[in-house]
């Protein structure tokens, strides 16, 4: 019990002093930090105080020098405003005074702000009212009294203000300063209590850490001493003698000596199998380091190995020459351990991978392959390597000399040429004999796999190059095998059933069928004929008609051809062609076939009944008169249907041409429109002109043609009657002309079609109206070639609107008087013509138009005639055919002896024939080109223009006298 009061007592000691060391130490800090928050706050509250004071006074001033300024700015610039903002700025000096007042606390505040109340009210109530009454009395040009006011009234106040408040505004600032020099030194001395109080807390703990080494130091130093003796190997034959200590340190005593002891008496077997466990440590070092030799053999076979294998699988994992040849000269870098490395094949396209090399050094390499050390390869085919200088890029930082090792390797191909080339680079380290024939065995396997690479190659080429040709068929192209999958395919046939086109390759046969039937209209019947083929049967026919749906209606048609390699069926080829023009024009051919023989069969009846009345019977003169007008039109009826059948022939071979010249199309319009006139009491036939320019580049005849065409169509499709419109106006730089009708209307899914060959709509508002289908066809076609277009806007059962676009031109002025004019011509003399025509109907017929007109004709229907008649009177002009009879020349023999002959070329011919060849005619020389049949009086009129034209002798054409 003793012992345990005495262990105790001696740690409670120590807690006890280390408590007390620690209140003192609290207290101490607690009486500090407070003084210093004291003297803190004491400080901020009286600079708070003063700062206020100073901000206020510095406002004041400022708002005094503002009141100061626009009061000056409103007698120098008369500006009323500067003057109500200063007048308004007395409030904010008040509130100001009343800030100031609440933070006086010296009789020097209190005398500053008794002086400024002072100043503010005299200014305010005295100063400003006596200046203003006498600057807003005088007159505008005389100021000067106001200003006087200012200057000797106003003006020492003012200073006297300014210098007060700048001292007082000085005074506060010296209080700041003095409230901060004050609590600057109570923070010193503050902070000299707290060192103070440091030094005497550390010199309390000095003697406490004392005591404490004291009483616990010696005898743990002996204690450790004893340790660094028994650590030092040494017997311990005495301890500390600290048995007569009760305490922590005499237990630990008394075990350590006991410990000692222990150790003592078990080191001599200790140290015994310590020799022993020695000398087997020694074996075993021994085994290790054979172990580790081998293990690093292992782990650097193991690494090549790893190197060889990502090599070997990176030349049969892809069939991308590039990405083969990257792969190759990456692995083999790390098989060879190598910096550098590149490949490069040999074919005159060259293709190559580099490992850490430039784009300069490789295009280098590339430049010289077949020069220089490279072409060692290709002399020895061997690989060799060479020793050489580290270039200054290679050797980096390094200034010494560097040396590096070059291994060039051959890739050859089993016929033992050289395929690629490989070269690798290495620094310090050269390349063994070893490694030169352990890798050159390896460019073997490089060389299989280009080869592999090459054949793959040309197999896609080929491939592909049968794909792309199949792709630019037009018609959908389907290889399919002896059970119906499908073994290749072109795009068309992609499109012709899915919307969004995508491959059927490898599809079974009952896969892509079922792709293709939402789109076939009687898709069983197609499934048949192809599963027929498929399974080696014979159709009925060997092709097949179908119809798609959608996504676009076509009709198509199948047909198949089998393919043998040798004697054995490989597959069958389907061929679906799109036959939707075709089926179309054959649709229209028949409809126009019955149409026509409709169109023709009918005026022909009523020419051959009349004509047969008329021989058979006799007729009153009226009588005859209206059959033998009931002939004419409907012999101008055939005459314009076989015009349209040649004209669309014309068209389609390339051969019509046109005679352009500067046409107004407004006299055209009314001479169309004129015709219509009296026929059609029904309707009624309105031209609205919206612009002057009325003028195009055109040819007269086929200009007629486009507005007969339209407005006949106007007319016959209007059986009602109504108004017909005609509207000339210009837009974006053109001349549009618009035909607009009130009638039976176009449906919405006939406008594509309408200006299509033989087209008719199909509805039963319209199939007792008569009509080819080439009308607007023809418009069309005239149209494109007058670089002008044709477009329709239309509402059913409302009326159409054809509106017509021409490139705007100059209107020319002598061309337009000279056909203006041309009525006003008249005869004076005899025009002497010569007509060569060998249908004599046809000729009696033009001669008597002639001589009517007041011509003198010469008529002759053999060629050599003719040509002797020109010879010997020289017309004024000659109308030649160019098909007379055989036994003589032609038309075209004498157009050209005509022009040769130095005596006639002058005189103009006007062709007259039924051959369709005006630029032929035009080459040669001929004047006009007529083509049969034509009205009678056009040739007149013809002749008179040509000669007026050629300034034909005013004793022949003499102008009358136009209208002012």
């Amino acid at each position: 019990m003793r012992k345990n009061k005495r262990k105790q007592s001696i740690t409670t000691q120590y807690i006890r002093l280390i408590g007390i060391f620690a209140f003192a130490f609290i207290i101490g800090l607690v009486v500090l930090l407070g003084y210093q928050k004291y003297i803190h706050n004491q400080y901020a509250e009286t600079n708070k105080h003063l700062q206020e004071k100073e901000a206020a006074a510095h406002q004041l001033e400022r708002t005094f020098n503002q009141i100061f300024f626009e009061m000056r700015g409103y007698l120098a610039f008369d500006n009323i405003t500067m003057r109500n903002k200063a007048l308004q700025l007395e409030d904010d000096t008040t509130e100001l005074i009343l800030l100031l007042k609440k933070a006086a606390v010296t009789e020097e505040d209190l005398l500053f702000i008794s002086e400024v109340s002072d100043f503010q009210s005299y200014y305010f109530e005295v100063f400003i009212p006596e200046l203003l009454t006498a600057y807003e009395t005088e007159a505008n040009s005389d100021k000067s009294i106001a200003m006087n006011i200012a200057q000797q009234n106003g003006t020492q106040r003012v200073n006297e203000l300014q210098s007060s408040m700048s001292s007082y505004t000085n005074a506060v600032d010296s209080h700041i300063l003095e409230n901060f020099k004050k609590y600057s030194l109570k923070q010193t001395i503050s902070q000299w209590f707290f060192v103070v109080f440091l030094f005497f807390m550390l010199g309390m703990l000095a003697t406490f850490v004392r005591f404490m080494f004291k009483r616990l130091g010696t005898p743990l130093s002996e204690l450790a001493a004893a340790a660094e003796e028994i650590s030092l190997g040494r017997d311990i034959v005495t301890f500390p003698q600290n048995d007569i200590r009760e305490d922590e340190l005499g237990t630990l005593s008394r075990a350590f000596e006991k410990m000692i002891r222990s150790i003592q008496e078990n080191e001599q077997n200790l140290v015994a199998q310590n020799e022993e466990l020695i000398a087997q440590q020694d074996e075993l070092h021994v085994q290790k380091d054979e172990l580790e030799f081998a293990l690093n053999k292992i782990q650097v076979n193991e690494t090549n190995l790893k190197r060889r294998n990502d090599l070997i699988k990176s030349l049969s994992t892809s069939l991308n020459k590039t990405d083969v040849l990257q792969n190759i000269v990456e692995n083999f870098s790390r098989l060879l351990n190598a910096d550098h490395g590149l490949i490069a094949t040999t074919d005159l396209n060259i293709e190559y991978a580099a490992f850490g090399l430039s784009d300069e050094e490789i295009k280098q390499y590339i430049y010289h392959q077949y020069s220089g050390i490279i072409q060692r390869l290709y002399k020895t085919k061997q690989a060799f390597t060479i020793q050489r200088k580290c270039t200054p890029e290679e050797k980096g930082y390094h200034v010494s000399e560097l040396y590096c090792y070059d291994f060039y390797i051959p890739v050859l191909s089993a016929d033992n040429e050289l395929v690629a080339l490989m070269t690798f680079t290495r620094f310090a380290n050269t390349f063994t004999k070893q490694e030169i024939e352990e890798y050159t065995a390896i460019s073997k396997q490089i060389s299989l796999s280009l080869e592999r690479i090459r054949l793959f190659e040309e197999s896609e080429f080929n491939r592909l190059l049968t794909q792309d040709m199949i792709n630019t068929l037009h018609e959908g192209v389907q290889l399919v095998d002896d059970k119906g999958t499908i073994l290749q395919e072109n795009t068309i046939i992609q499109k012709l059933f899915i919307v969004n086109p995508i491959t059927m390759v490898n599809e079974s046969f009952e896969t892509w069928s079922t792709k293709i039937l939402p789109s076939i209209e009687d898709g069983a019947a197609l499934m048949c004929f192809l599963k027929t083929i498929i399974s080696d049967g014979t159709p009925q026919q060997s092709t097949h008609t179908y119809h798609i749906t959608s996504p676009v209606k076509r009709v198509m048609q199948v047909y198949y051809e089998e393919l043998y390699r040798g004697n054995k069926k490989y597959g069958t080829l389907f061929v679906h062609r799109d036959i939707t023009k075709e089926y179309e024009v054959d649709q229209m051919k028949s409809e126009f076939v019955s149409t026509v023989s409709h169109e023709l069969r009918t005026p022909l009846s009523s020419v051959l009944g009349f004509t047969e009345l008329m021989l058979n019977k006799d007729l009153k003169p009226e009588r005859q008169e209206k059959y033998l007008l009931t002939i004419y039109q409907e012999a101008k009826r055939l005459t314009a249907l076989i015009n349209d059948f040649l004209d669309v022939q014309r068209m389609e071979s390339g051969k019509q041409t046109y005679e352009k010249k500067f046409e107004n199309l407004l006299p055209i319009i009314h001479q169309v429109i004129d015709m219509y006139n009296e026929n059609e009491p029904d309707h009624i036939f309105q031209i609205q002109k919206k612009t002057a320019n009325t003028t195009v580049l055109g040819d007269n005849d086929k200009l007629i043609q486009v507005f007969n065409n339209l407005i006949n169509n106007a007319v016959k499709y209007s059986p009602a009657g109504g108004e017909i419109k005609v509207v000339l106006y210009e837009k974006e730089h053109s001349l549009c002309i618009d035909i607009i009708d009130q009638g039976l209307g176009i449906p919405e899914e006939a406008l594509p079609n309408l200006f299509t060959k033989f087209y008719r709509v199909d509805n039963s508002d319209r199939r007792k109206i008569g009509g080819t289908g080439l009308g607007l066809s023809i418009v069309h076609e005239i149209m494109k070639a007058h670089e002008g277009t044709v477009s329709v806007t239309s509402i059913l059962r409302k009326g159409s609107r054809f509106t017509l676009t021409f490139p705007l031109v100059e209107s020319k002025a002598t061309e337009e008087k000279v056909r203006n004019d041309f009525q006003s011509f008249s005869l004076d003399d005899s025009v002497h013509v010569i007509v060569i025509e060998d249908d004599k109907n046809l000729a009696s017929l033009l001669t008597t138009e002639l001589e009517d007109n007041g011509f003198h004709v010469l008529q002759y229907m053999q060629g050599d005639a003719g040509m002797e008649a020109i010879k010997k009177y020289k017309p004024d002009t000659i109308v030649l055919d160019i098909m007379l009879d055989e036994s003589g020349i032609n038309g075209w023999e004498i157009l050209e002896q005509v022009k040769h002959d130095s005596d006639l070329q002058d005189i103009p011919i006007i062709i007259s024939s039924a051959l369709e060849e005006k630029e032929k005619g035009f080459k040669l020389g001929a004047s006009e080109y007529l083509i049969k049949p034509y009205p009678p009086h056009k040739l007149s009129s013809t002749i008179l223009q040509t000669l007026l034209i050629k300034e034909k002798s005013g004793q022949i054409l003499v102008p009358a006298k136009t209208e002012s």
